[in-house]
């Protein structure tokens, strides 16, 4: 029996290796992962291309520090933190989708490669979140992304907008003096750094540049200082960070709210003539790519009937034979060899 147990453990464990699966895409000078079960994801932007170096907009030793909250009728929930919301990451004709659904809403965050103005690769990505309320009745609904920024905090000249060249202190933007975009930005490194494009994006009703801590630790309504720099003694300094407000509004039954997200590289001509990088037939999962999801899908299913076949031999109670158990430790040391091929891929 317990050889039987230490076997489906095994299993269980391989299971759970395979549902964490990050999906990882490139174009051009963008690489951007999708983090399965953590509701979260990661850009990054190429460079050096000899060397292959990517230097992250966001925070990265900790990808979870960064997280899109939703408020329904007052009650927050953080996806990829709530079991309220059942999530999957999915394949789609032009690009890719985080889906997380309730008993209430159906939320889809689609990101597509761009190309900013005058730029010869792809150095951005559009998002857009779509809220459809499959509930019977309306719901008013809320959103904020928290944006774990770092690229400023080495030389203290965290953030400049449009209008702000260095911003210094707690700062709030409001829709009636909206901000055409935001900069974090490593200063030494001219050319590279995050642009949040907000004049051809879902203008927020509210933008915040505070310390991470506090914004984090808010559920929702945040109350603002502009004394405050971007330490929250002794614990935090330093830490900046950014966060998108966009109120709640009721959704009707059966309809949905969208708001559209666009960030990249900095480009001083911005993304006012931003285009996708997909042609109509276009499929980010053709080739190579199509084929490494194919296999992992496959093995998945293997998986899943090894499994299976564990839980009838123990409901049966009878004897597993020792031919029995070494057929299965071959399929399972075939996996764990896939699984190591796939990290290299």
């Amino acid at each position: 029996m317990m050889q039987k147990k230490q076997l489906f453990l095994s299993v269980l464990f391989l299971l759970l290796a395979f549902t964490s699966f990050s999906l990882e895409l490139n174009d051009g000078n963008i690489k951007l992962i999708l983090h399965k079960n953590i509701g979260r994801f990661s850009v990054y932007y190429l460079t050096d291309p000899v060397k292959k170096k990517y230097t992250s907009f966001f925070l990265d030793q900790d990808v979870r520090t960064s997280v899109l909250s939703i408020v329904i009728d007052n009650k927050i929930y953080r996806l990829g933190e709530s079991g309220s919301f059942k999530e999957k990451i999915e394949e789609k004709e032009h690009g890719a989708r985080f889906t997380w659904e309730s008993g209430q809403l159906e939320i889809s965050q689609d990101f597509t490669f761009i190309t900013s103005s005058g730029a010869k690769e792809t150095d951005g990505i559009l998002i857009t979140l779509s809220i459809k309320n499959i509930s019977e009745k309306s719901l008013k609904v809320g959103v904020r992304y928290l944006f774990d920024t770092y690229l400023g905090e080495s030389h203290n000249h965290h953030f400049r907008t449009n209008n702000i060249d260095n911003v210094t202190n707690e700062t709030v933007i409001t829709k009636e003096n909206m901000i055409n975009y935001w900069i974090s930005q490593n200063i030494k490194e001219e050319n590279v750094g995050l642009q949040v494009a907000i004049g051809n994006s879902t203008k927020p009703d509210k933008i915040i540049f505070a310390n991470w801590k506090r914004l984090n630790e808010t559920t929702w309504t945040y109350l603002s200082s502009e004394s405050r720099d971007f330490s929250s003694r002794p614990y935090s300094i330093n830490d900046s960070a950014v966060a998108h407000y966009y109120d709640p509004a009721t959704i009707e039954s059966g309809r949905t709210r969208k708001i559209t997200l666009l960030l990249g590289n900095i480009n001083e001509k911005g993304y006012e003539n931003a285009e996708s990088t997909f042609e109509e037939d276009a499929d980010i999962f053709s080739g190579s790519g199509k084929e490494l999801v194919d296999r992992i899908k496959s093995d998945i299913v293997v998986l899943d009937n090894l499994l299976l076949m564990i839980n009838k031999k123990i409901e049966s109670g009878n004897p597993v034979s020792d031919k029995d158990i070494s057929i299965m430790e071959q399929i399972m040391e075939e996996i764990k060899v896939h699984m190591k091929n796939y990290e290299n891929e």
